[in-house]
């Protein structure tokens, strides 16, 4: 089967990606490894790699006033390329949103330097962080950020704003459309099935857009 992953920055004839080690060492001997992220790890430089291109029609930056971009771990990686975009095509937009989450900012912030930059260029508007392992940290999951910040966010689905989730599936993708459910329902006082067709009618809009895998 193959295993797919998001072109984080194409720079001088470079492609990059990221990927995490999966490794299960729970009751099992010998360590349960992720086929494809151990075979990329056990790779040095000069070898050859054999890549197909699958193109992604939907999960791109556009032209719009706001972008709210939402990723944990390696889900932060299409968003380099975005912010690239914006700054190569002289993207003027009025807010761009980044939420990221990790466990240990010290350890697994991956692209805290590249983002902080975007910042201090006026390319990226607001930049939050969620530590979920981090004693002290403010916010432990995205999930939290967007429930703190729930006005704020809930005005940019409200204005037509492009949300994007990159993430898994059953973690990420489950629990930020969860969030947004909650803060649009108690926000706008409206029951659970309104919520739920105020947030489906954003997808058939294509104003939230996922990339999400289990």
């Amino acid at each position: 089967m193959p295993r797919y992953y998001s072109v984080s920055r194409i720079q001088d004839g470079m492609i990059s990606f990221v990927f995490s080690l999966v490794e299960n060492t729970r009751r099992i001997r010998p360590p349960l490894r992720g086929v494809c992220t151990s075979y990329l790890v056990s790779r040095s430089e000069g070898d050859v790699i054999y890549v197909y291109r699958r193109r992604n029609t939907d999960f791109r930056p556009v032209e719009a006033r706001c972008l709210v971009m939402i990723g944990a771990g390696s889900g932060v990686s299409p968003y380099l390329g975005f912010l690239d975009h914006i700054t190569a095509n002289s993207r003027e937009c009025s807010t761009v949103t980044l939420v990221t989450g990790n466990r240990y900012k010290a350890l697994d912030s991956i692209y805290r330097e590249e983002f902080h930059h975007f910042v201090g260029r006026g390319v990226l508007t607001s930049y939050f962080t969620a530590q979920s392992r981090d004693e002290g940290s403010k916010h432990r999951y995205v999930q939290d950020v967007i429930r703190d910040y729930a006005d704020s966010f809930v005005e940019k689905l409200e204005e037509g704003a492009v949300f994007y989730v990159c993430g898994d599936a059953k973690g990420l993708g489950v629990d930020v459309y969860s969030a947004f459910k909650s803060i649009i329902a108690r926000k706008k006082q409206l029951s659970e099935e309104d919520a739920e067709e105020f947030m489906m009618q954003k997808k058939r809009q294509k104003l939230y857009l996922e990339d999400i895998w289990s």
